[in-house]
């Protein structure tokens, strides 16, 4: 049997990551204003963010560990997170960009690392939720392609 983090089984279930209090984050870590981006709703960001957890390619096994056959983001991003969209460009969709990630350069990380997609965001919000769950019984540090870059502090 697979490991999963809840023991019962739903359909849906349902995550307000705004509760989740054991994350480092970076609230001052935001958009530089010449860019221009504009701040996506909390409410709009978590249904967009529902629809890309869901779609995403590793989607079947995050359901699995999670026990259910969906996801549902409700109440608020993680604390110190926010969401922008760059300026619209004729043809072609909207970029929207995550800002919060406790690496950057407000916490004497060498760049800013704000996450470029939903889809890249994702597998942070997977990590959040197992590391929230498990409060350090099953550690496992985030694979995100955030995370996993090379930004040491300067020493």
């Amino acid at each position: 049997m697979p490991h999963v983090l809840f023991h019962t089984h739903v359909a849906v279930r349902e995550f307000d990551l705004s509760e989740i209090t054991s994350l480092d984050s970076d609230p001052e870590h935001r958009p530089k204003a010449s860019l221009n981006y504009t701040p996506i709703s909390d409410d709009d960001f978590l249904r967009l963010l529902t629809v890309a957890f869901n779609n995403h390619l590793l989607a079947p096994s995050m359901m699995l560990e999670l026990n259910c056959n969906e996801i549902r983001f409700i109440g608020g991003l993680p604390r110190g997170f926010a969401a922008f969209a760059a300026p619209s460009k004729p043809d072609r969709h909207t970029d929207r960009y995550i800002f919060g990630h406790h690496e950057s350069k407000n916490n004497g990380y060498k760049t800013d690392k704000p996450f470029r997609s939903l889809a890249v965001f994702v597998p942070h919000v997977y990590w959040i939720i197992v590391d929230q769950v498990t409060w350090g019984n099953l550690p496992r540090g985030c694979l995100c392609e955030v995370c996993a870059e090379d930004n040491r502090k300067e020493r």
